[in-house]
């Protein structure tokens, strides 16, 4: 039998969960492949650890293995977003995307 891949909240309580294993996806998202880049290792946790403070998203889990997570986070908490309220767009009811990330053997999947 195949294992499905769930869905569950992405929370302050299920980061201390996966943390290492969301750290460790983001790393192999993003470092590896056509576009690897560099990233410093410390700057990726403390972003991380303070986005899960302001925000929250869904993780995606395969055999109770994270592949795949959305995070994001109140548009007001970002400082650098030049927000202008307009009658579409109300900065306290918007969320802000700060990441998308997929493993890479599950990506194409409708994750």
């Amino acid at each position: 039998m195949v294992a499905e891949i769930n869905f569950i909240e992405f929370n302050k309580l299920s980061y201390l969960v996966y943390r290492e294993q969301i750290i460790d996806l983001y790393f192999q998202a993003f470092t590896t492949g056509e576009y690897a880049q560099f990233l410093d290792r410390n700057f990726v946790v403390n972003t991380i650890d303070e986005l899960i403070n302001i925000g929250g998203g869904i993780l995606a889990l395969f055999a109770d293995r994270p592949v795949g997570i959305l995070i994001a986070s109140p548009l007001f908490a970002h400082i650098e977003f030049p927000i202008t309220d307009s009658k579409d767009l109300l900065a306290d009811n918007t969320i802000y995307i700060n990441e998308v990330v997929v493993g890479i053997d599950f990506r194409g999947r409708g994750i």
